[in-house]
Order: C-alpha cells, then structure tokens, then sequence
C-alpha cells in the first residue's frame, strides 16, 4: 500500500496593497526631522487554498512599507501588521473592511535628522506593491475649528495610571484622548483629531511599523479600534477614527507594545500646534500566562487571570470563531521571524496526540478517532465540544484543542473529554 500526501499551496495576497488616505500632520520640523505624516492602509485580503478544504490554521508574512529616494530603488524601512478584526469569505481571508470602510491599518512616518530623505513610500505584500506616495504632494494638515492649547491623553481603564496589554503587538488598551481650545474640549469629530500622533519619551515617533530586528522595542498607537481592543465589550468590531459614542463624543486611541517592559508615550497635536503635547502616558506590556478553569471539554474550560479586559473581572475573553466567516487573528511571529499573521480559520478539537496510536480490543468499548466543533460562549469566557458533537468521542478520551485570547494562541493538549 502506498501512501502520498500533499498540502494546498500556501497563503497569497489576491491584490496589491492600497493607499486609502495620507496626509501632513505638521508644518514645522522638530529637531532636525521633516513632517510627520499619517499613512492609511486599506483592506488588504490572501487567499488560503486550504480554507476550502478544511485548514484550521494559517500563517500569513506581515506587509512591508518600503521608502525611495528616487521612484526607482526602494528600501524596506519597516514591517506592517494589521491588528483589526479578519473577515472570510470563501478562501479568502481580509484584514478589514471595504464595505464598512474600514482599513487594516495606519502607520506613521518622518524622516529622521541623520537618514535618508525618502520621497516616496509604498507597502508591500508578497510581489505586490502599492500605488507609491510622493510625500511631497501630500495635502496638509486640516485645520482645528479652534486653537489647539493641550492635548490630554491618558488610559480609558477607570482607576488605572498605565495601560496594561499582552506584549505580542496585537492586543490593545484603549486611550482617552481629549484636544481643548482655551480650557475647551473639542468634539470628537473636530478635525484637531485627525492630526494626532505619538514619540516615546525618547523623541522618536511611534510609527507602528516592526523595524528589523526591534521585534521586541515594538510599540504602536492606532486611531481605531483593532480585534482586541481591551474596553471591556464583548465582541467589539467597530472601526474608523475615534468613532462617537453617546452625548460626550469622546475620542480613543489604541495602544499595543510587543515589549515585556515599561514604555513610555507622549501624545502630540500637529498642525502649527506643534509644542502642544500630552504628559507621558505608561504602557506596561506583559506576559500571557493565563491559568486554566475547568477541567472537561464536554463541560467546558476557561482561563483566569486577565485583568485587564472585561471591568470587574479576570476571566480572559476568547476569541469566537465562525467558520467560513470570522477568523481569529493572532501573533504568529517572534523577535527572531518578526511578526507574522496568525489566522485561526477554525475552532477544533481532536484526539490527543498522547493517546495515540488508538489500542482496539474484542470485546471491550472502543475509543474513537474523531474530531469535534468548539464553541464559544456568548460572555466569551468558557470553551466547550459543541452538544451536537459531544458524543464523537468516549467520555474516558482526551482531546487536544487551540484558542485565542489577547491576541495569543493558547495550545491546550490532553484535556479531558467527560461527560454532561
């Protein structure tokens, strides 16, 4: 008997990267640097052949943002990775949304005093490039309604000095941002808004790109809410910048950090506004440890120990997957790969890789090779074998199963199947 296996062809971008929207946030350079310009990266889809037949998991390269000085040589200046929520359609996985308009991402970028003076920049996925931006031919900055006089910045967490997050880049806290005019705040939807970014306490910008070999330095700032922003809903998909909420219209930024250490973030205004800036705002980021609850697969599992997502609570919330329709995103990559884009297509338990092989006996009940649906809770907190296919395997079995939280694959080996 001869066996062959083969494996579907791997993840590729169906189109070219593209360039929503880009714009000048100030007029003045600041310590030898030029402007800062903002950089919105539309969604952006791959196709994963073997979603079709079943994939349950995939690994997809981060984008490149490249720099020219001339049109014609290009230099990867950074690597781009969208945090927001996956959509699937078919075999095609996108990061974003057309429909709802919203993008996969921004980044940031200036050219500091000492390197290359790029023109141009573009983003990269796979052998396919953007449009390229002449930073030159970029509009300006929009002008506030009023005098922009402070900028206040600070964690949206009640009770909280520092915004606490996983240290993988992709899971975000959320950050109250409040421009005033004379004492004033201005609404959200004031263009003031639209013109802020942030440096480090060093004076560099947080541009949210990975630089190489800096996995590890990484922190980001985006203008919109990504797959885990960490404000305490359940589920949260929404997206586009700092969209209102309620009579107060406050705004929100989202902070992420790929570094286990204190970092440090100072929020600024551009526009003419230039030494208008916010105190240092504290982004902790930490390991992910969480401690299993629950013990059966039948019954249900959860982990404990995040603190810092739904108020009130240290239950960690995991990410619901609908097959065919929402992935789940999560940090594939390391210091050493640098990130990656982890897709989790589907949500799967099967047998233990420490009860095979299978021992069949006459006479004696048999144990099953199987796999099993897992669901989600609507709270998002627990796990559990689907109760239509809780049957598939003996209560006696073990099952091996993976879950997201925070933006982290949670491997889960040997648990225990049981009974109702």
């Amino acid at each position: 008997l001869d066996l062959s296996f083969s494996a579907p062809a791997g993840p590729s971008p169906t189109a070219a990267p593209t360039i929503v929207n880009a714009v000048q946030l100030n007029n003045l350079s600041v310590r030898g640097r030029t402007p800062v310009y903002r950089v919105d990266v539309g969604p952006q889809s791959w196709t994963i052949p073997g979603a079709a037949a079943g994939q349950r998991q995939a690994v997809l390269p981060a984008m490149q943002v490249q720099g020219s000085l001339n049109g014609t040589n290009w230099t990867t200046v950074g690597q781009f990775m969208p945090v927001t929520t996956l959509n699937q359609s078919g075999t095609t996985i996108t990061a974003g949304n057309a429909a709802t308009r919203v993008p996969s991402g921004s980044f940031f970028w200036e050219n500091p005093a000492g390197a290359p003076a790029y023109t141009q920049l573009r983003v990269v996925a796979g052998s396919l490039t953007s449009t390229p931006i002449v930073l030159a031919n970029l509009p300006g900055p929009a002008v506030p309604t009023s005098p922009v006089t402070s900028i206040n910045v600070t964690p949206a967490k009640s009770g909280v000095t520092t915004a606490s997050v996983a240290a993988n880049g992709v899971d975000q806290a959320q950050l109250l941002v409040q421009v005033s005019s004379a004492g004033r705040i201005l609404d959200s939807s004031d263009p003031a808004y639209g013109l802020v970014y942030y440096r480090d306490d060093s004076g560099d910008l947080i541009t949210n790109l990975y630089s190489p070999g800096d996995y590890s330095d990484f922190v980001g700032v985006q203008p919109s809410a990504g797959a885990y922003p960490n404000n305490g809903a359940v589920g949260v998909t929404r997206g586009g910048a700092r969209k209102k909420l309620g009579s107060a219209n406050p705004a929100y930024d989202y902070v992420s950090s790929a570094d286990s250490g204190l970092e440090k973030i100072i929020g600024y205004v551009g526009s003419a506004a230039q030494s208008v800036k916010s105190s240092t705002v504290n982004v902790q980021g930490g390991s992910f440890a969480p401690t299993m609850t629950g013990g059966k697969a039948v019954t249900g599992i959860g982990f404990d120990g995040c603190a810092d997502y739904a108020y009130g609570s240290t239950s960690c919330q995991l990410a619901a997957v609908t097959p065919g329709s929402r992935p789940a995103l999560y940090q594939a990559g390391d210091p050493t790969d640098g990130p990656q884009i982890g897709v989790q297509l589907q949500l799967v338990a099967r047998n233990a890789l420490g009860d095979l092989p299978l021992q069949w006996s006459a006479g004696v009940d048999q144990t099953k090779l199987a796999t099993a649906r897992v669901v989600i809770s609507s709270t998002g907190a627990l796990a559990q074998i689907a109760a239509s296919d809780k049957n598939n395997f003996d209560p006696s079995q073990n099952v091996d199963l993976s879950l997201v939280s925070h933006g982290e694959l949670i491997p889960v080996s040997s648990l225990n199947v049981g009974g109702n």
